[in-house]
C-alpha cells in the first residue's frame, strides 16, 4: 500500500510540472480573409515554419522574397502563375536549422533561388514547379550555400532553359562550399542552344553527396547535360542513375551529356554512373581530373548510341584503377572510348542496335540485346525502378539503359491460350458427334439443339 501511495505522489508531482507549449505552424491561404493584400505582405506576416497556400491561378504580378523557414505551395485545384519576369528568392535567417519548401508554382521567364545564410542546416524542397528561365544567367532553380550545411530535394519540376547573350543558362544548380546532400530526381529539362548552357549542375568543395536520378534532359546545341564538379579538398560522392540525356553539342570547355570534373585541389570525386541512356549527343560522358585531385568512377549498364564524337571522352582516369567500365552497350558512335590514358570497352560490353521503340522514343522493344545484359552488382540497392517507374529488374537480370525492356504482354498470350482451349473443346465435341453419328445416335444428344452442317463435316 505504501508503494502505491508513493507512485501516486510521484505521478501527481509529474503532472504538476509545467509543459512547454508546442508551437504549431499557422496555415495561411492567399488571397483570403486573413491574407487579402499582396502575396508578399501575406508572407511578411508569417512566423517561421508557417504554411502559405496560394489559391489563385493568377497571374501574380509581383516577385517574392522569403526570409526564414516557410512552406509556399499551390492550394489544391490551383495552378498559380506568376507574370513574366517575376521570381522567387528565399533566404534563411542568420542561425538555426530551417526548412524552406516551394511547390506547385509556375514562373514565366523567372527563377527560384534558395540561399543558405544560416550556420544551421538548410533543408530545401523545390518540387513540381514549372519554370521558363529568365535569360539573365540565373539557373531556373538554384540552391546555394556558403555558410551552413545544405540538404536539398529538387523533384518533379518542368523547366525550359532559354539562351542568353553569354550562353550560360542552367536548368537546375545546387552549389555548396560546405557539407551538402542533394537529390535531384524526376525533372524534365529542355535546354535551348548555348555555348555554356547546361541542364543540371552540382558542385561542392567540402564533403557532399549528390544523387541525380531519373531526369529527362533534351534540347539542341547545349554544352552540358549533367555537370558534376569537385573543386575543394572534400569528397564528392555522386550517383548518376536512370537519366536520359539527348541533344547535347560540343561548344566549349569540357562538353558532354555528362561531365565529371575534379581539379585544382586535393579532393576526391567518387562517381557511380549506372543505367543511363545517352542517345544522339556529341559526347556522352566526358571527364577531366586534374592532379592533385583524384577520382574513382564506375560506368556500367549505360546505353550509348549515335554519339557523333564519342560515347566516352575521358581524361585523367586510369582504366582498371580509378576507372571501372563494363556492361555498357555501344552502337553507331563516332568513337566508343577516347581516353588519355587509353581505355577499351570492358569484356561484357554489347555492340548492337538496341532497338528503340520509335524516333525520339528511347524505350526498348522486345527483343533487345540490352535485355538481361546489365550487371546486377552495379545497381545500387535503393534503385528499385527505371525511368518510367517500372521495376528496375524486370526479368532475370537488369537491362542496359534507363528503361527496362518490357516483358511480352500477357494479355495477348492469355487470349491466344483461351482461343486454343475453345477450339480444342470444339474439336472434342465434333469428335464425339461424329462417333455418335457413326453409331446411329442423335448428334444433338448432349449438345445444343441445332448443329450446323459445316461443324460436323
Amino acid at each position: 500500500m505504501d508503494l502505491l501511495r508513493g507512485a501516486a505522489a510521484a505521478l501527481s508531482l509529474l503532472f504538476a510540472l509545467p509543459v512547454a507549449a508546442v508551437q504549431l505552424p499557422t496555415l495561411w491561404v492567399w488571397p483570403g480573409d486573413l491574407c487579402s493584400a499582396t502575396l508578399q505582405e501575406c508572407i511578411d506576416g508569417t512566423a517561421p515554419g508557417d504554411i502559405v497556400l496560394v489559391a489563385t491561378n493568377g497571374p501574380i504580378d509581383e516577385s517574392i522574397t522569403i526570409t526564414g523557414a516557410l512552406d509556399l505551395a499551390a492550394a489544391g485545384g490551383f495552378y498559380p502563375t506568376f507574370s513574366a519576369s517575376q521570381f522567387i528568392t528565399a533566404r534563411t535567417s542568420s542561425s538555426g536549422d530551417q526548412r524552406i519548401s516551394i511547390r506547385g508554382l509556375r514562373l514565366d521567364r523567372g527563377f527560384i533561388r534558395v540561399h543558405q545564410q544560416s550556420t544551421g542546416t538548410l533543408t530545401a524542397e523545390v518540387r513540381d514547379n514549372t519554370v521558363t528561365a529568365l535569360d539573365n544567367g540565373f539557373p531556373a532553380i538554384w540552391i546555394d550555400g556558403s555558410i551552413g550545411p545544405v540538404s536539398a530535394s529538387v523533384s518533379g519540376n518542368t523547366l525550359e532553359v532559354l539562351p542568353n547573350s553569354a550562353g550560360q543558362q542552367t536548368g537546375i544548380a545546387v552549389t555548396s562550399s560546405l557539407a551538402a546532400h542533394a537529390t535531384i530526381d524526376h525533372n524534365l529539362v529542355h535546354v535551348q542552344a548555348g555555348s555554356q548552357a547546361m541542364g543540371i549542375a552540382v558542385s561542392g568543395q567540402a564533403d557532399a553527396a549528390f544523387d541525380v536520378i531519373a531526369n529527362r534532359i533534351s534540347g539542341v546545341g547545349y554544352n552540358e547535360g549533367i555537370d558534376v564538379s569537385q573543386s575543394g579538398s572534400g569528397t564528392i560522392t555522386a550517383r548518376i542513375l536512370d537519366n536520359l540525356v539527348t541533344g547535347q553539342a560540343n561548344q566549349s570547355g569540357v562538353p558532354g551529356a555528362l561531365v565529371l570534373y575534379s581539379g585544382s585541389s586535393s579532393g576526391l570525386l567518387d562517381a557511380t554512373v549506372v543505367n543511363n541512356t545517352f542517345p544522339y549527343d556529341d559526347t556522352a560522358i566526358a571527364s577531366r581530373i586534374d592532379p592533385p585531385a583524384t577520382a574513382s568512377v564506375r560506368i556500367a549498364n549505360n546505353l550509348f548510341t549515335g554519339n557523333s564524337s564519342a560515347a566516352m571522352h575521358l581524361s585523367g582516369l586510369v582504366d582498371g584503377a580509378s576507372l571501372t567500365q563494363d556492361y555498357n552497350l555501344f552502337f553507331a558512335n563516332g568513337t566508343d572510348i577516347a581516353a588519355t590514358p587509353s581505355a577499351t570497352p570492358g569484356p561484357h560490353s554489347v555492340f548492337a542496335n538496341p532497338h528503340y521503340a520509335a524516333s525520339g522514343n528511347y524505350r526498348l522493344l522486345d527483343p533487345s540485346p540490352a535485355a538481361d545484359a546489365g550487371d546486377d552488382a552495379a545497381v545500387p540497392a535503393d534503385l528499385l525502378t527505371d525511368l518510367d517507374g517500372n521495376a528496375r529488374v524486370a526479368r532475370s537480370h537488369v537491362d542496359i539503359g534507363a528503361y527496362e525492356v518490357p516483358e511480352p504482354d500477357a494479355a495477348p498470350a492469355a487470349a491466344t491460350a483461351a482461343i486454343s482451349a475453345a477450339w480444342a473443346a470444339a474439336r472434342r465435341r465434333r469428335a464425339r458427334a461424329l462417333e455418335r453419328r457413326q453409331r446411329g445416335l442423335s448428334t444433338t444428344t448432349g449438345m445444343s439443339r441445332f448443329v450446323p452442317a459445316w461443324y460436323l463435316s
